[in-house]
């Protein structure tokens, strides 16, 4: 079993260049619906109408509000007691579990029973992220692909899906069917933090700040024109970390809510259904984190694994793959 040619890595990345994979309609089985915010507060027309009849200046007003959320968000900063990760513990952390995957590729090397080999693909070919903006810096080295990114929303962003992918590819390069299923694992080490501003429009009542983060494995048959996905499992799909904060209050004194958290794990996702792929079939791999971001009214939604202290990153080592070209066993 081994690596496509070169035409055949350049007809892939070209099939690849513009593809969105929460497009896909497999993929979308899988997918959570995004919570739909209600829209509490009047909206900025009619507000600055209403506050003009009064008498008042709208963007008067919403300076001030600004100026009293900043010192809401510094002193709920300063009332935090969140513990602070010792980066010297998260990089004996890591080492370790880099360990185990090698560790765990050497003894899969060694291992044949039954007619099925265990095959590691360590490097992928590409990593990308539909906002490249987001995209802080990325790494393509065998069991040790990182991306640092980073998605930060200020005050009225709605319903907006970021996402970051790491692709691999395995070419069926013997004379027969092979059956195969796949697992992935994805190290997340960021840092979420969701902050309700219900001051940021003048005589708004209320606000709402959300993110989600999930995983999800995609398979996709390059030997089809377009490329077309098997029907997923649900185990192709985790979600790693949700967090929201909601704040209610009535002006000229605004409400603010703050909520952030750190996750430092690894999500493994799985496909446990074998697929067959024909001779000198190629498919790719895609494992993607999602990043849902919701907001209504002010405030901001931020997700970050970008290289602050500690240094944040999102990191995808490899592919797992069990094949058999002797039959479903």
């Amino acid at each position: 079993m081994g690596k496509p040619s070169a035409s055949e890595m350049k007809r892939i990345k070209a099939a690849l260049k513009d593809r969105d994979p929460l497009a896909d309609p497999m993929m979308g089985l899988l997918r959570r619906r995004q919570p739909i915010i209600p829209r509490r507060n009047l909206d900025e027309k009619s507000l600055r109408e209403s506050l003009k009849q009064a008498g008042l200046d709208f963007d008067e007003i919403k300076k001030i509000n600004h100026t009293l959320s900043l010192g809401q968000q510094k002193r709920l900063s300063a009332m935090e007691k969140r513990p602070t990760r010792d980066e010297k513990t998260m990089a004996v952390a890591l080492k370790a579990l880099r360990r185990g995957f090698e560790e765990r590729r050497r003894r899969a090397e060694s291992v044949t029973a039954g007619g099925t080999t265990r095959v590691f693909l360590d490097t992928p070919f590409m990593i990308q992220a539909n906002n490249p903006g987001r995209l802080l810096g990325s790494k393509i080295e065998g069991f040790n692909s990182t991306a640092r990114f980073l998605v930060d929303y200020q005050d009225e962003i709605h319903n907006a899906t970021d996402w970051l992918t790491f692709s691999f590819v395995w070419l069926n390069d013997s004379t027969q069917d092979a059956q195969i299923i796949t697992c992935a694992p994805l190290l997340v080490n960021g840092e979420a933090d969701c902050f309700a501003d219900c001051g940021y429009i003048p005589l708004s009542a209320s606000a709402y700040s959300s993110t989600e983060w999930t995983v999800n494995l995609q398979i996709l048959e390059m030997w089809n024109q377009p490329p077309t996905s098997p029907v997923p499992e649900f185990g192709q799909s985790a979600v790693i970390l949700v967090l929201s904060a909601d704040a209610t209050g009535v002006w000229p004194v605004p409400s603010s809510k703050r909520e952030t958290a750190d996750s430092f794990q690894q999500c493994l996702v799985v496909r446990n259904t074998f697929l067959t792929v024909p001779p000198n079939g190629s498919v790719v791999f895609q494992v993607t984190l999602n990043i849902l971001s919701n907001l209504s009214g002010g405030g901001h939604c931020t997700s970050d694994f970008s290289p602050t202290k500690p240094a944040g990153f999102v990191s995808c080592p490899y592919i797992e793959l069990q094949v058999s070209t002797s039959g479903i066993v």
